[in-house]
């Protein structure tokens, strides 16, 4: 049985314990790979309830001249922020 076959069962058998338990349809659950929820959530275990993602803000500091900030043009490291929805626009 492969981990796909595995997950398709869990899933369904869970959907429908809350169906029948809490008269809730959970619908499908969502799927990311580790590398996209690390890039998108800077987690392996993002509360997707949080729609604040990460921003990959390396192009905008590679001309900062601000000691002590990485640089991400010059080394293997990203630079990356999480935006104040409250505050911030889209970039």
């Amino acid at each position: 049985m492969t981990a796909p076959q595995v997950r398709e069962i869990m899933e369904a058998m869970v959907r429908q314990l809350w169906l029948e338990v809490k008269g809730v349809d959970l619908g499908e659950f969502p799927i990311m790979t580790f590398a996209e929820a690390e890039r998108r959530y800077g987690s392996d275990k993002p509360d997707l309830r949080n729609p604040m993602e990460l921003v990959d803000v390396a192009d905008l500091l590679k001309s900062v001249g601000i000691r002590g900030l990485c640089r991400p043009g010059q080394r293997s490291e990203r630079a990356r922020w999480r935006p104040c929805a409250s505050r911030a626009g889209p970039l």
